[in-house]
């Protein structure tokens, strides 16, 4: 999802619960993986490269999630500033198991937006 948010694990429950609303909005025009791991792999884990390992190990690739290989840009020099790098869009149950229910504060924002919870 291309966004204003940058979640970390000092996010508030403000800035968690936007960000969920705006995929909840994205889900709705059928989307099927309409969330960004670079989004939201910082809430639970500690590097990038540990939550790509934990998903790929855990889901299942085009059902729960899809990686895109983005070719790396060039600079003004011509040479790559990133080599090949592989994005990951993933589904909202993918999202909901992988990410919102491993941080309780988390899982409990991420109810009141998909399953409607009352405060």
């Amino acid at each position: 999802m291309e966004s204003n948010f940058f979640l970390s694990k000092d996010s508030s429950d403000d800035e968690i619960r936007r960000y969920f609303e705006a995929i909840l909005k994205i889900s709705k025009q059928d989307n099927e993986f309409p969330v960004d791991l670079d989004d939201v792999w910082m809430l639970v884990y500690s590097s990038r490269n540990k939550a790509v390992r934990a998903l790929k190990s855990a889901f299942m690739k085009d059902v729960d999630y899809q990686p895109i290989t983005n070719n790396g840009q060039r600079s003004s020099d011509g040479r790559f500033k990133e080599g090949n790098q592989v994005d990951f869009k993933l589904s909202l149950s993918c999202l909901e198991f992988f990410i919102a229910r491993k941080v309780r504060p988390v899982f409990e924002v991420y109810r009141k937006v998909f399953h409607k919870t009352v405060e």
